[in-house]
């Protein structure tokens, strides 16, 4: 899991897409263990502009969904998946002063050799708030 976040860091550095990791892999780093299948990652863009990441998104991953243009403006997600590994993560649009602001303030955090920009403790703490389900509580 940690090299496909590595490989998605650097793709989001390289093409200057703002960037942070939440969810599962967030709580992973700084609270309890427990499974998490996929990686989400917030990314400070409209989902119109979809077509920049799909345009360029390094070639060992593939977008995991038909009819891929309705799906993203429907619902503001682009779901990858990893093709060797069949890891997923869901690419999330958002474009909230909330989230932009845990973007600029998230916290540097290496993995494999790599500085990833992860949503820092106190945003994601807000964060599951927000969503307020039972496990996040």
């Amino acid at each position: 899991m940690d090299e496909i976040i590595k490989i998605l860091a650097q793709f989001f550095d390289r093409e200057r897409i703002p960037y942070m990791i939440a969810g599962g892999q967030a709580v992973l780093m700084y609270g309890e263990a427990r499974f998490t299948k996929d990686i989400d990652i917030i990314v400070s863009m409209r989902p119109e502009s979809y077509k920049k990441i799909l345009d360029v998104l390094p070639g060992e991953f593939t977008a995991d969904q038909e009819n891929i243009e309705e799906f993203i403006l429907k619902t503001w997600v682009i779901p990858i998946r990893h093709k060797e590994s069949e890891i997923t993560a869901d690419l999330i649009f958002s474009d909230t002063g909330f989230e932009l602001e845990a973007i600029e303030n998230g916290r540097k955090i290496i993995k494999n050799g790599y500085e990833v920009n992860f949503i820092s403790p106190e945003f994601l703490v807000v964060q599951k708030i927000f969503a307020g389900r039972v496990k996040d509580l």
